[in-house]
């Protein structure tokens, strides 16, 4: 996720990504309003109207568009400009529109009719921004020619130039009484200048790398500056001085902006995170997570000892976990892979992709069998029958489909969701399927007819997972409301909720025997509950992201985890203890081959075993130490053992 911006009266969020996609999204319950689609390359601005009645965006395509704000349609594209378009900004009364641009020019444009009044031009670089002065009178250009520019709004006419930055200007901005304009650059600085003469007044300097914006609060107190050193910063205005550090984002920070009261600060930034801050204590409130490249799922094959993971370099991979070895990867996808899932028997896996397909592939050897091709948006997940005969996939475009394994046609369209279906799943008699989606509901449909059962209601925002419990009686579903609700399959009665994760909850499964349920939740915790008391049995806490999945493995007793921090984790099912955590308590021993395995260790045990003539490695007529290599010479940290673990998506590549 590059931008967040909230609505004019705080209801709405829109959001753009490196996807070319702009989504409308309801800021209370977090639920996607509207898909704005239509750019041809990233949407690298997106702002609303003073009224809130539409949406402005600016692309890499050489093209910024207006949107009705409503319905998501295009209202008007403006072209004129040769490069990429970087920003786009209305006017205080929304009658005009300004772009900045690589082609170093910046363009005014009449945002009724979307025809091109007058061109700005002098810079000797790319324009980074553009905008206009409260009163409408004049525009601010940023530029990576190291300066900024004032300019008459209706002549045109160049005003003054802004000369102190050490490296690119990033950002230009107006105080809201226009009397001051503040700068942001790549010298990690942010500057402050008078508003009318252009004069230097003050420098705002803490970053520790480039400065990508900075904004004043809406009274003008106080201003906002997000960086590439993965913090926010809050200022005093009047003096200049640090007020606040907002850390938690664990990549470059891109925008901010405050709530229209000033209380809250949204955050964006390339972690695939906007995140909720308050303004008085720098306190986190809440993440906004939806956007691609994301690690959003890792699952056991049924056998157990294998774990496939969906990554967003837009492959699928298996790991062996007994010898920590990559065994296989799948190419062929053109977008992020959003979930991966064995067949029943072990020998296929189906996977689902943002470009718009799921795909099926023989495990081991990671060929491509078939393309699922029919759905018109990202494909959310997919879904192996219990008898491998049929595909259940849930897309962005409202649907979901069942599939033919053998063939890879389309059998149906299961159709009625209003919103984007996240996950689809069927019973584990085949005869039935769940899914849900961010329309706050999960729905039951018949898995032969494709017809629908029930609706499930009750959620006070998206619908992330639905899954049915290993007898088919109960449905758990996860949601936006940071609760998971238990259901009875056959009345679509809610029968309990559970109460407790901090955050938006991903995923929630129950265990083999029904009696457990864990789920994952952006509040960086997995969960353990009993279903019967709806009472928490254990957090598992460890990630430093927030955590996407959570399954069992085929046995019961492990949970494997997938996590925005880039890891993968495994932990004891029973005590909800980290598996490296166990084997740290027991590593003042030597362990035998077995307890190796358990603990997902190299066969081979360290040298120091044999040396030191440690049990079960003290006779060496029966245990002959192993070839000298050169890594005996250290001893093996636990840092470099549970580094497999680590590293299992530390190719995720992402715009995190």
């Amino acid at each position: 996720m590059k931008i967040a911006r909230f609505s004019p009266d705080g209801t709405r969020v829109v959001t753009a990504s490196w996807d070319k996609t702009v989504r409308l999204w309801d800021a209370a319950k977090g639920q996607e309003i509207a898909d704005l689609s239509g750019h041809q390359h990233s949407v690298t601005d997106v702002r609303f109207s003073p009224d809130g009645t539409r949406i402005l965006t600016a692309s890499a395509d050489s093209t910024a568009r207006i949107w009705d704000g409503a319905t998501g349609q295009t209202i008007h594209s403006l072209t004129g400009h040769f490069d990429a378009v970087r920003s786009a900004r209305f006017s205080s009364d929304g009658t005009r529109v300004v772009t900045a641009s690589a082609d170093k020019s910046a363009r005014i444009w009449n945002a009724a009719t979307g025809r091109g009044i007058v061109a700005l031009k002098g810079h000797k670089h790319t324009l980074r921004t553009a905008e206009f002065s409260p009163d409408g009178t004049r525009v601010v250009t940023a530029s990576e020619d190291k300066t900024a520019r004032l300019w008459n709004a209706a002549t045109g006419q160049e005003i003054a130039i802004l000369e102190g930055h050490g490296s690119v200007v990033r950002s230009a901005r107006f105080s809201p009484d226009g009397t001051q304009i503040l700068t942001s650059a790549e010298d990690n600085a942010a500057r402050l200048w008078d508003g009318l003469t252009g004069r230097a007044i003050a420098t705002l300097e803490g970053h520790t790398d480039f400065v990508w914006s900075a904004r004043y609060s809406p009274d003008g107190t106080r201003i906002a500056t997000v960086s590439s050193d993965g913090t926010a910063r809050l200022w005093d205005a009047a003096t200049g001085k640090e007020l606040a550090i907002l850390k938690g984002h664990n990549g470059i920070v891109w925008s901010a902006q405050f709530s229209p009261d000033g209380r809250r600060i949204l955050t964006a930034s390339n972690d695939n995170t906007a995140r909720l801050w308050e303004t008085a204590t720098g306190r986190e409130i809440a993440t906004f997570s939806n956007h691609q490249s994301v690690a959003w799922s890792a699952r056991f094959f049924p056998e157990g000892g294998r774990i496939v993971i969906a990554s967003a370099d837009n492959t699928a991979h298996i790991w062996d976990t007994a010898s920590e070895t990559k065994s296989a990867t799948f190419n062929g996808h053109e977008g992020p892979v959003f979930s991966a899932d064995p067949a029943p028997n072990g020998a296929h896996i189906v996977t689902a992709s943002a470009d718009k397909t799921a795909r099926i592939w023989e495990a081991d050897t990671g060929k491509q069998i078939a393309i699922l091709k029919g759905h018109t948006s990202l494909v959310r997940s997919a879904q192996f029958s219990p008898d491998g005969k049929r595909i259940v996939t849930a897309s962005a475009d409202k649907t979901a489909r069942l599939w033919n394994r053998a063939s890879g046609t389309e059998i149906a369209v299961l159709k009625g969701h209003k919103g984007s279906v996240r996950s689809a799943q069927f019973s584990p008699d085949g005869r039935r399927i769940v899914t849900a989606s961010s329309d706050g509901t999960a729905r039951l449909w018949n898995g032969d007819s494709a017809s629908e059962i029930a609706i499930l209601k009750g959620h006070k925002g998206a619908v992330h997972s639905a899954q049915f419990s290993p007898d088919g009686t109960r449905i758990a579903t996860a949601s936006w409301d940071k609760t998971v609700r238990i259901w009875d399959a056959a009345s679509a009665t809610n029968i309990a909720t559970l109460k407790g994760h901090k955050g938006v909850v991903w995923s929630a499964e129950f265990s083999l025997d029904g009696a457990r349920v864990v789920t994952a939740s952006a509040d960086k915790t997995v969960r353990l509950w009993d279903v019967a008391t709806e009472t928490e049995i254990a957090i598992l806490k460890g990630h430093k992201g927030a955590v996407y999945s959570a399954h069992f493995s085929p046995d019961g007793t492990r949970i494997v985890t997938a996590s925005g921090d880039k890891t993968i984790r495994l932990w004891d099912a029973t005590t909800g203890q980290s598996v490296v955590d166990r084997a740290k308590r027991d590593l003042t021993r030597c362990l035998t081959p077995r307890q190796r395995a358990q603990f997902h260790l190299a066969p081979v045990a360290p040298r120091w075993c044999y040396t030191m003539k440690k049990w079960p490695y003290h006779d060496a007529t029966k245990t002959p130490p192993p070839p000298l290599t050169p890594s005996e010479y250290a001893l093996i940290t636990w840092d470099a053992i549970a580094a497999p673990f680590g590293y299992l998506a530390s190719w995720l590549s992402s715009i995190r």
